[in-house]
């Protein structure tokens, strides 16, 4: 099976730093994105989000009753919050880079 070219212009740009965001689902609350002076239509980046609001984000800043954060309040559950440290810290280092 082949499966089509995907190009930078198929994704929308951070408003943080311009790089690419997958389409990657995840809602924060209202008060959260326009804390880090985000706009609606914004899109962004977890590591560009918390670097804008000088904090690591938690769980309480996906509301659960947003069915595309439930894959957060699952894995939080599951223990996996080590597992989502670990990947926002290699993302930081630029071993993983969110394209």
């Amino acid at each position: 099976m082949k499966y089509p070219e995907v190009r930078d212009d198929d994704f929308p740009s951070c408003a943080v730093c311009g790089q690419p965001v997958a389409e990657f689902a995840w809602m924060t609350d209202s008060e959260t994105w326009s804390d880090a002076g985000m706009e609606e239509e914004d899109h962004c980046h977890i590591v560009c989000l918390e670097g804008r609001l000088r904090r690591p984000l938690d769980i309480n800043d996906f509301p659960p009753d947003i069915p595309l954060n439930q894959i957060f309040h699952f894995a939080y559950r599951m223990g996996m919050e080590v597992v989502l440290r670990r990947l926002r810290d290699a993302m930081k280092q630029g071993d993983i880079h969110n394209e």
